[in-house]
């Protein structure tokens, strides 16, 4: 499932809508700043066609689709490829010496589109992909996710947003990291998404700045 090699100065964020990714992507990203390292900010899905296309797709009031149809994991993976490999991809930025911050990635693809008329293809389209160095992961009580999401003052992913798919997708999220931690040296750190924001963020930093080591190759 995971045959793509390590890129050391990848650093992607993974949990459930609601989990506050986001949010801590944006307090690390002012932190690594202020710490004098060139810092790289992305997500997915991207501003690509496909990337649009899903967007068009997720936020439709009344779903005609589901989160699991293969429509979703060939837009998915195309909209991944120019984001890893175009001009201005993920790749890029990392030879350019950035520290590249991802909320989301293929992980994502493989809970979403995880279930068994599909896994073959998802894991296909996606086994090739480079790897991050480190791999966050934000775990949070599936009721309090939705509940942050209904703050939002609208649902913006009505596919996703609902308590039966958010839990079936923590499971899936628990199957990705023991697979990561078994098969490969991706680095996985798991914390509480329920702790203050600024507990999060030192946290998640000193977590990363140990992984990535004093010989990570960022541009200063």
């Amino acid at each position: 499932m995971y045959d793509g090699e390590i890129i050391d100065t990848f650093v992607v964020f993974e949990g459930v809508d609601g989990s506050g990714k986001s949010s801590l992507i944006n307090s690390l990203s002012k932190k690594i700043k202020e710490d004098g390292m060139q810092v790289h900010v992305t997500c997915e899905p991207g501003k690509t066609t496909s990337g649009k296309m899903i967007e068009g797709l997720l936020s439709q009031k009344t779903a005609t689709l589901s989160i699991d149809d293969p429509l979703f994991a060939y837009l998915y993976a195309a909209d991944r490829y120019e984001h890893v490999y175009g001009t201005d991809g993920i790749l890029a930025h990392t030879k350019n010496k950035e520290l590249v911050l991802c909320d989301r990635y293929f992980f994502s693809s493989y809970v979403y589109q995880g279930s068994e008329r599909i896994k073959d293809l998802t894991v296909s389209l996606n086994r090739n992909f480079p790897l991050p160095k480190i791999l966050v992961f934000l775990k949070i009580d599936t009721e309090k996710a939705l509940e942050r999401v209904g703050k939002r003052g609208k649902i913006e992913h009505s596919i996703v947003e609902n308590s039966t798919v958010l839990q079936r997708v923590q499971q899936g999220y628990e199957q990705v990291l023991h697979e990561l931690q078994s098969t490969t040296d991706v680095q996985c750190i798991i914390l509480d998404a329920e702790r203050s924001p600024e507990e999060l963020t030192q946290k998640t930093l000193d977590m990363m700045y140990k992984h990535l080591g004093k010989t990570a190759d960022i541009r200063r």
